[in-house]
């Protein structure tokens, strides 16, 4: 799943570029019109392509997907790609539920689990579901400075 969701995001890091200009132009000609759902389904779309989602804005997004302008083969392919780095995430995160829950039934003590962002609402919430006792730690940030870091990361060869 790791490799999945990689692979994608690398694909989105190089190609988004032109599929945010056909959004862009898009969103340009809708401009006054465009209004309620469109215009926050356009925004989810942008943040989307940026790889900046949060799991309940992809939710949204898959909700009003059918509203997403029909581009050029490569906007397409972006996109396409795009939602396989969210699936490939959402999946991640119930696989490291269950790799936690498996842990903990075979380990006395505590298990610690160090996961990003992304991962930890949704992966709080599976784990309330099944009651079970948790504590979430979030770093204070005050710079958001590794959009630089994780991009090289993903240009990374295999």
């Amino acid at each position: 799943l790791y490799r999945k969701n990689w692979r994608a995001a690398k694909y989105v890091d190089r190609t988004h570029y032109q599929a945010l200009e056909e959004v862009k132009t898009t969103r340009e000609m809708l401009s006054s019109g465009a209004q309620g759902p469109l215009k926050k389904h356009l925004d989810l779309l942008v943040k989307m392509l940026l790889l900046r989602l949060q799991p309940k804005d992809y939710q949204e997004y898959q909700k009003d997907r059918s509203l997403n302008p029909h581009g050029s083969p490569a906007y397409q392919a972006t996109v396409k790609a795009a939602e396989t780095y969210y699936e490939a995430a959402q999946q991640r995160s119930a696989a490291m539920v269950q790799n936690l829950v498996n842990r903990m039934g075979r380990t006395p003590g505590y298990t610690v689990l160090v996961s990003g962002g992304f991962h930890t609402q949704e992966m709080a919430d599976a784990l309330k579901a099944r009651k079970m006792t948790f504590v979430v730690i979030t770093p204070r940030v005050t710079v958001l400075d590794q959009d630089e870091a994780y991009k090289a990361r993903l240009r990374e060869e295999e």
